[in-house]
């Protein structure tokens, strides 16, 4: 370059001299007009001069955009912002690249300008099946060049991407007009736009058509789309519940993606409906939808019929207490062995209450507290009114009936249908009250029949071998040909050593020495016991193939040593309660009265229904599957974090409708290992256990002794109904969670006892109001209620309930009281093996100091106890009528009490001379005034010269003393201990004789606590009661019942009878009848009857000639009557003693007692 050339460029002019030249180029064309022109031979017209003719055209630099390679499939220009002016030479050329099959334009300023030529180009390339557009605008005219695409016949497009192209409705419609006739597209994302804004203009424009209705119509027809997502958008109202309806209709589309709209209350319940009846969605994304309670609800009915759906997505949305509880349910139960289900709320809402929203957990309406207004006379109707046109009403239509189906203690008490009824052009209301009765069929499989056969067999000396494999397979049992042979080689052994005595054997002796044989058979060393290499083979030996795990739990139920093995007695206990015992029974379904026909929720109209709901324990299709386990802990363990996990895991656990089995919940307990210790995750699995059993199981198999111990405490008197003792006082806050789920689990349990003993039991009522019910001496706040298992369906209104409860639940068939070689280990493993408590036990001594059980203590009260309460009434009564005699009566106290303190306080002179006139007023300065009872929750104090009053808040009131509590203390390790183990009344005796005498009752808890874990209850009076002292008796028959202890045969002692309780009086009764068939006995003798308890005895009143005449003449309201029952006989010359008791009668009056009524395997 010469020194003038590289001047120009460098020096002081070479500046303005560029932007002269620039300015010459510029307005300048920059191609020969021709030669783009031509198209012959010589001057072809390329692909190439098609792109750059545009582009020059416009003044822009050519841009290496479009490349001639052929074997390049995928022309990805996305994210490079070209605009239009590029977009236009882009639409000229491509029509030319046939080959592409993947065009990528998305992120690139493009507009209806230069996406009409490229849609319309599109229209000729045959191969491709992947258009990307997000990120660009698209109007009306570029929606309508896609709609032409899309209608194309030799459209082959697969894929369409539309994200943040600010489609509206208008434009929405055109896109889902062509889907309609579409049968290519597969995949189409639109999310981030403009989709249902005009949902506000319905309401002027009804006739108008908005997008989210657009995309219902296309789902209604389509049969080729797979996914669809409608993301962020406008979607709401009723457009969103036309969208929701359409999803039913639809069997093809797989994936939905409607996060971040306004779903909301209406139509996620419209979308829980569709889901019924859909049969090909499987991922649902509803997060941030504001998806209500009642929407959660629906939608989770919908999961557990659902058989496609793999993933539902409700991160960020309210779904309130219930709905969490029943989505975590519908997982359990939704998981398939050939699928799994995930389920994501984070972010979510989950304590959120609405006491309006159906809780299946507490059905009954109008529940206790509701009260007719007699001055309304229209008064509002006062159970569930279900409009069935609404998927939450019809929801919780067939959730009532599928509790009436299925749950014991629900039913319909009357159910109207009201709907509109056409006739011509005019319509009418129809109203129709509907009958239910309970359909032919069902009941419960008689596991016995075999066995009865095989006893029959055996008494006629027959050959049983056939007979005897029959009746194991009947019950689940593969036994081997050996252990049959050796089995019936046992029969025989048996049946020569009883030559001389006929035989008796029967279907529960058949039973029993079966497996006893097998045990033994397996046994080999003799020692009595299995550890649980020899249980696993001695269940192999007859086909049953458990896992170790199970077996484990299984010894630990019975262990108490920890020495890891199961003895015979406990093992034939353990198969008898496994498969001996008939499965539950299968009720028949509700049908119409009239017309026999199953009954099924209609589908219009409304329905006015009242119902009662008593809670009940899980049935069989409310246990999870192993299936669903499995997702649940894979649903956890997907929490983004060890928070979330945490409370993904409680919602699981919390009132679950689906209940797990020891192994289950195992599981949940290995695998979510942070974040909680061990016993804070029993303690929230153990109401979800299934029974008590496997509740029993799968606290021996994770915690020690003092794990259970402090489980105990952390149960509080949730504990006793968990676990299976269900016997005891109960003192409950509604305020407290574990209070409330003691009344859960009590009431459950409560309803099974009641229906079997009202229906299967044989024996005489022994409630205390003559219903059938367990509960005793209730009040609420003090004052008396009858309580019942339907009075804790909305019990939470109420204050603080106490009561006592009895078990009425006997021992299996084939039970056994613990070998005399373990009660001794039990008695020291509750530090009783030394004689009686006399401090608190070590154990609770370290953690009192430790603060552990503190705070226990400080909420627990002491049991009600009826002498207290009775005499404290007693001497007000005493204290009021001295006041009568006195003249002064209660004003007349107040009054002088008012002079008194005007006179100068309680001290001093004034008060003395105050008191004297008041004295002289009254005329009575001899006698003096009794002071007034203390108030329960009050005592004195002696501060220096004065004694003062201090009255405690009520939950001190009745706090214990540091020496009841310590003897409380043994009582529930004892409770912790026998959780599993049964006792003779002998050895509950040497339990009971540890505590002290009428410390505070305390011996009559520990009776009551053992009640019913006594085998042998026909002993419990003459080895328990009669060692009692007479104020822990009659302590001990009121809080058990009278009739709970009754034997029928020895009933030689005193009664104190209460005439106003039912059983008391029916015991008396059944006395009468039983004394005319003894009339040489002494019978009633020290007879004292009073009209009220502490009353004076009435002179010349004992057991009336007319209640002995007729029993009905035993009057019901009032009295208390004492006396003794003695039989008494005379001793002959030769020494025999004749009793002068009517043995056959007493013999049959046993068999109405609870003492003596039917027990099962």
């Amino acid at each position: 370059m010469t020194e003038s050339q590289r001047n120009h460029y460098v020096e002081e002019g070479a500046k303005p001299g560029f932007q002269k030249v620039l300015r010459h180029v510029s307005e300048k064309r920059l191609y020969v007009e021709d030669h783009f022109e031509k198209d012959d031979a010589d001057h072809p017209v390329t692909t190439i001069k098609k792109y750059i003719k545009p582009i020059l055209e416009r003044n822009r630099p050519p841009l290496t955009l479009i490349l001639k390679q052929t074997n390049i499939k995928t022309l990805n220009l996305a994210g490079l912002g070209v605009g239009d002016d590029y977009g236009v030479a882009i639409g000229a050329c491509i029509a030319d690249l046939g080959h592409l099959t993947e065009l990528r334009l998305g992120d690139n300023r493009l507009t209806d300008a230069s996406l009409v030529p490229i849609l319309e180009g599109t229209e000729r390339m045959k191969s491709l099946v992947l258009l990307e557009l997000h990120e660009n605008d698209m109007d009306k005219k570029g929606a309508e060049a896609l709609r032409r695409l899309l209608t194309s016949p030799t459209c082959k497009l697969e894929e369409l991407t539309l994200d943040h192209t600010d489609v509206d409705d208008a434009e929405c419609c055109l896109l889902m007009d062509s889907l309609c006739e579409n049968t290519t597209l597969k995949r189409l994302t639109m999310s981030n736009n403009l989709i249902g804004q005009g949902e506000a203009l319905n309401t002027c424009q009804p006739g108008l058509t908005t997008g989210p209705e657009a995309v219902a119509k296309m789902l209604r027809i389509n049969k080729t789309l797979l996914e669809l997502d409608l993301s962020w958008n406008s979607i709401m109202g009723d457009s969103a519940v036309d969208l929701a309806a359409a999803v039913a209709e639809n069997s093809t589309l797989q994936i939905l993606n409607l996060k971040q709209n306004s779903f909301s209350e209406h139509a996620s319940q419209e979308l829980g409906r569709s889901l019924i009846d859909n049969k090909g969605l499987q991922v649902l994304d509803l997060s941030y939808n504001q998806v209500s309670i009642r929407g959660a609800m629906v939608l989770a009915t919908a999961l557990k019929v659902n058989s496609t759906i793999r993933q539902l997505i409700l991160d960020g949305n309210s779904v309130g207490r219930l709905g969490s509880e029943h989505l975590m349910s519908a997982l359990r139960e939704n998981a398939a062995s050939d699928r799994e289900f995930k389920l994501s709320m984070l972010e979510c809402d989950v304590t959120q209450e609405d006491e309006t929203i159906f809780d299946s957990q507490f059905p009954t309406k109008p529940d206790f507290s509701y009260v007719p207004d007699p001055n309304n006379k229209n008064p509002p109707f006062p159970g569930y009114i279900l409009d069935l046109e609404t998927p939450y009403g019809f929801m919780v239509a067939t959730s009532l009936l599928h509790l009436a189906n299925s749950k014991e203690g629900c039913k319909f008490t009357s159910i109207k249908h009201e709907y509109m009824v056409r006739s011509g052009r005019k319509s009418r209301k129809k109203t129709v009250n509907i009958k239910l009765k309970r359909g032919e069929g069902g009941g419960t499989v008689d596991k016995m029949r075999l066995w009865r056969e095989l006893a029959n067999t055996v008494n006629a000396l027959g050959n049983a071998s056939e007979k005897l494999d029959e009746c194991m397979e009947s019950c689940g049992l593969k036994p081997s040909e050996k252990i049959v042979d050796y089995i019936y080689e046992k029969f025989c052994d048996k049946m020569d050593a009883e030559e001389d005595k006929i035989p008796t054997w029967n279907e529960d002796s058949c039973w029993m020495h079966v497996l006893s044989c097998v045990f033994e058979f397996t046994d080999k060393d003799g020692s009595g016991a299995l550890n649980c290499d020899e249980l696993l083979l001695c269940l192999a030996e007859i086909g049953v193939m458990p896992s170790r795990e199970h077996i484990k739990q299984v010894i630990a139920e019975y262990d108490v040593d920890g020495a890891g093995e199961i003895e015979q007695d406990e093992f034939v206990a353990y198969m008898l309660q496994k498969y001996a015992s008939s499965p539950p029974e299968d009720k028949p379904d509700l049908v119409e009265a009239k017309s026999g026909n199953v009954w099924q929720v209609p589908r219009e109209g409304k329905l006015y229904v009242e119902f009662v709901g008593v809670p009940s324990p899980p049935t069989a299709d409310e246990i999870g599957s192993d299936e669903g386990i499995d997702s649940l802990v894979t649903n956890i363990m997907s929490a983004k974090d060890e928070s979330d996990r945490q409370k993904l895991f409680e919602v699981a656990t919390r009132d679950c409708k689906i209940f797990l089995t020891a192994a289950q919940a195992q599981r949940l307990v290995d695998e979510i290992k942070h974040g909680f210790q061990k016993i804070d995750a029993v303690r929230m699995l153990l109401p979800q256990l299934s029974s008590a059993t496997e509740a029993v199981r799968f606290v021996e198999s994770n915690l020690d002794w003092e794990g259970k111990l402090l489980l105990r405490i952390a149960l509080g008197q949730g504990w006793k109904p968990i676990m299976g003792m269900l016997s005891g006082h109960y003192d409950l806050d509604f305020t407290q969670g574990k209070d409330r789920t003691a009344s859960k689990k009590l009431s459950e349990q409560a309803t099974l006892e009641n229906r079997f003993s009202q229906f299967e039991s044989g024996r005489m009522d022994t409630s205390q109001r003559g219903n059938w019910e367990n509960y005793r001496n209730g009040t609420v706040d003090g004052a008396k209620v009858g309580i019942t298992s339907s009075f804790f369906n909305k019990a939470m209104g109420v204050g603080k309930v106490r009561f006592d409860y009895v078990c009425t639940t006997r021992p299996k068939k084939g039970t056994k009281a613990m070998g005399d070689g373990k009660f001794t280990k039990l008695l020291k493993q509750v530090g009783l093996d030394s004689g009686a408590y006399s401090e608190e036990p070590d154990f609770f001594q370290e953690h009192l100091r430790d603060g552990v059980i503190r705070e226990y203590w400080l909420g627990w009260q002491k049991t009600t106890r009826r002498q207290f309460e009775l005499d404290r009434a007693f001497e007000e009564k005493k204290r009021l009528e001295l006041l009568e005699q006195m003249k002064i009566g209660k004003a007349g106290e107040k009054k002088a009490k008012k002079k008194e303190e005007e006179g100068g306080g309680t001290g001093g002179a004034g008060g003395a001379e105050g008191e004297k006139r008041a004295g002289e007023k009254s005329g009575t300065d001899e006698l003096e005034l009794p002071p007034e009872p203390l108030p329960p929750n009050a005592f004195t104090l002696e501060i220096g010269e004065e004694t003062v009053v201090y009255e405690m808040p009520d939950f001190i009131a009745m706090a214990p003393s540091d020496k009841y509590r310590g003897y409380y203390c043994g009582m529930m390790a004892v409770e912790t201990a026998i959780t599993s183990k049964y006792l003779s009344a002998e050895q509950a005796w040497e339990i009971v004789k540890m505590f002290p005498e009428e410390e505070d009752g305390i011996r009559v808890e520990m009776a009551m606590v053992l009640f019913s874990r006594v085998v042998d209850l026909e002993n419990f009076g003459s080895e328990i009661v009669d060692k009692l002292t007479e104020l822990e008796q009659r302590e001990l028959n009121w809080r058990v019942g009278t009739s709970n202890l009754f034997n029928g045969v020895d009933i030689d002692r005193k009664y104190w009878i209460d005439l106003t309780c039912y059983d008391e009086r029916e015991i008396f009764k059944k006395l009468i009848k039983l004394s005319l068939l003894e009339p040489n006995a002494m019978k009633f003798t020290h007879t004292e009857y009073r009209r009220e308890w502490k009353t004076e005895v009435v002179p010349g009143l004992g057991v009336n000639e007319k209640w002995l005449e007729d029993v009905d003449n035993v009057p019901t309201d009032m009295g208390e009557l004492c006396f003794v029952y003695k039989t008494g006989g005379k001793t002959h010359m030769n020494g025999f003693y004749e009793s002068n008791a009517n043995v056959e009668a007493r013999k049959e009056l046993k068999g109405t007692c609870f003492v003596g009524s039917k027990t099962v395997f």
